[in-house]
């Protein structure tokens, strides 16, 4: 399968089973981050299948500010003209930013990606896009990893590395199993002071809980690396990230406060006298 990929900005290192790219830091813009588009099926200007396109990118868009920040939905009925699409937020995106990140990927897909493919993804900080003429819900897609990582290493690699397999392993198992929607997980901890060691997975939501683990396994299996300070695996149905700086909303993950005690009232007083109701009538 031929595939074109579009990375604006970073460095390009090649293999025939993943791409990785190289950032000097971690912090991207609120531009793509990567495209994928295969080369084996396009589609003409005019046809069907490009008004049905049209009318699914519309659609996932005006539906970008559900809370769970997931949708997904099919235009057409016959095999040629038929469309599946779906995209997803990061978890702790706001309902706003994340329409506007689908918004903008919905045209940028078209207009500067992947003009005529019948299959494409694209990626963004806040947002993943997706659509295809095959079915894609509920399926897994853990072929093509794409590795973004910092160039700049930590001065203790092996600390890393340990201590990021045990969090990663934490949070592969808390997304995959997580039931609000989202199949989202987060873990900060301690690393080397100051610095904290900020970690994240999250799997498209129509994944069975066995399929989310195996694609987040199959992602960690290229995330950890020879100590870099960050580094990033993206796939078609899920990803996982760290950083030594916190790179999504910690408050918008932070759990919620525990409710406050409740104190048992104080037991009834043994003394005799007026009770409360004989208060009011009480006059000396």
């Amino acid at each position: 399968m031929v595939m074109n990929f579009n990375i604006p900005g970073y460095l390009l290192l090649c293999s025939n089973i993943f791409l990785i790219f190289c950032l000097k830091n971690s912090q991207v813009s609120s531009s793509a981050l990567a495209s994928v588009c295969p080369n084996t099926t396009t589609y003409s200007p005019n046809s069907t299948y490009r008004s049905n396109l049209n009318v699914l990118l519309s659609s996932l868009a005006s539906n970008a500010s559900r809370p769970n920040g997931f949708y997904n939905s099919t235009v057409g009925r016959t095999e040629s003209e038929i469309v599946y699409g779906l995209f997803l937020c990061r978890g702790d995106v706001a309902p706003l930013d994340c329409q506007d990140c689908v918004t903008a990927a919905s045209k940028d897909i078209l207009e500067n990606y992947c003009p005529m493919g019948k299959i494409a993804v694209i990626w963004y900080d806040d947002c993943l896009l997706r659509y295809s003429n095959l079915p894609i819900f509920g399926r897994l897609e853990e072929s093509g990893a794409l590795i973004l990582y910092n160039t700049q290493n930590v001065n203790e690699p092996g600390k890393l590395l340990s201590q990021l397999g045990n969090m990663m392993d934490e949070i592969a198992n808390l997304a995959a199993k997580e039931n609000d929607g989202k199949k989202f997980a987060t873990k900060e901890a301690n690393f080397s002071s100051p610095e904290k060691l900020y970690t994240l997975a999250q799997c498209t939501p129509d994944l069975s809980d066995s399929s989310c683990y195996r694609c987040l396994r199959a992602a960690i299996g290229n995330l950890l690396g020879v100590g870099s300070r960050g580094r990033r695996v993206l796939l078609p149905s899920c990803n996982v990230r760290y950083e030594l700086y916190p790179f999504y909303n910690v408050m918008a993950v932070a759990p919620p406060p525990p409710p406050p005690v409740r104190l048992s009232p104080p037991p009834p007083s043994s003394q005799h006298g007026p009770t409360t109701s004989d208060r009011g009538n009480f006059f000396i």
